[in-house]
């Protein structure tokens, strides 16, 4: 049995108080859990949305039209929160994965200071090309072969499964007008698909007693690499409910 998707813009934004209880008991108190219980339920459930979110640039008076590489945290808790709360699921898993090759989603605590040492950290870790079209955002001495694009023998994609991507997502670069905008479309970002690689696209976590499980200090955190844009989070709940 499945249910209705849910609009996440449509649903209560919340922490029941029961739900900071068990996260502090199961963070700071380990030992003092009860042991695991077998619990019946009448059906199966399988709940399927998809979260939006709009970045912003961190460049002042930014008209925010095109990307610019800001690397930005969002933290999306208290959406998950809601979903799992106006869900049917006592007791299961939750899926979330971003569909995008410059975005990660992770799980850790969210916090201003810990935001710009994050964003310092892995900007250290995989900085912008020297050739970025913003000059504040270059890195000396620093070359992607993923922005060589200007260099590519033919100035199509090099890999045959690059070229079918390219097709089956709308550009037909085997004409000449459609391949010059798919190259001028195409960014200097090698750094932000870096970014994406070292955090993960996907994160699972459990749903029990109908509560999402979480530590005391645990928040679930999409980070753009590559922003601003709008960007999509895939949810799925599936589990045991009445």
């Amino acid at each position: 049995m499945s249910a209705n998707p849910f609009n996440f813009h449509h649903l209560p934004h919340r922490y029941p108080s029961r739900f900071k209880t068990n996260r502090q008991h199961a963070d700071c108190n380990p030992t003092r859990l009860s042991a695991a219980t077998i619990t019946s339920h009448s059906s199966i459930y399988s709940l399927f949305d998809t979260l939006t979110i709009t970045t912003t640039s961190d460049i002042p008076n930014s008209d925010c039209s095109e990307p610019d590489g800001t690397i930005s945290n969002h933290d999306l808790t208290e959406d998950i929160i809601a979903l799992v709360d106006a869900s049917p699921i006592s007791s299961g898993t939750i899926t979330l994965t971003t569909p995008h090759t410059t975005t990660a989603l992770y799980v850790n605590e969210y916090e201003e200071g810990l935001d710009a040492d994050v964003r310092s950290f892995l900007t250290s870790l995989a900085p912008i090309d020297s050739r970025h079209p913003i000059p504040s955002r270059r890195a000396s001495n620093t070359n992607y072969q993923h922005n060589n694009i200007d260099s590519r023998p033919s100035q199509k994609p090099e890999w045959s499964s690059e070229t079918n991507k390219c097709l089956n997502n709308g550009w037909n670069i085997n004409d000449p007008e459609v391949l010059k905008r798919w190259r001028l479309q195409e960014p200097i970002n090698a750094n932000a698909h870096l970014i994406s690689m070292l955090l993960g696209t996907g994160v699972v976590l459990q749903v029990e007693n109908g509560e999402l499980v979480l530590g005391a200090w645990q928040s679930i955190i999409m980070l753009d690499a590559d922003g601003p844009r709008t960007r999509y989070v895939n949810v799925q709940i599936i589990g045991a409910g009445d």
